[in-house]
């Protein structure tokens, strides 16, 4: 199978299609970093220096973006899920726990 990793730069960059990750799957506030650290991956798979420099500074733009975002945005979005997560990711140092692992 081969690899797009062109098409996935593209994603990558787009803030629309972050704006849409977010809206269509509010309970996974971090999609956007995922794709963008994908993109990464691709870029370094591929020794694209410029990409794997790119994909660093719109990482770093993404997280910033979502530590503006509030649990209550994500809640107002219609996502208890999503909500939960980004609560619980912001408390911790381990930001890979999902909301089925929360503490009962």
């Amino acid at each position: 199978m081969a690899k797009r990793w062109q098409e996935l730069y593209e994603l990558a960059r787009n803030q629309e299609f972050v704006t849409a990750q977010r809206q269509h799957l509010p309970e996974q506030p971090d999609l956007p970093l995922k794709t963008v650290q994908i993109a990464l991956s691709g870029a370094a798979e591929t020794d694209n220096a410029g990409g794997m420099a790119e994909f660093l500074l719109v990482h770093a733009e993404r997280v910033m973006q979502v530590a503006q975002e509030s649990p209550l945005d994500i809640l107002r979005l219609g996502s208890i899920d999503g909500a939960l997560a980004l609560a619980w990711n912001a408390t911790t140092n381990d930001g890979n726990l999902s909301p089925d692992e929360l503490p009962q």
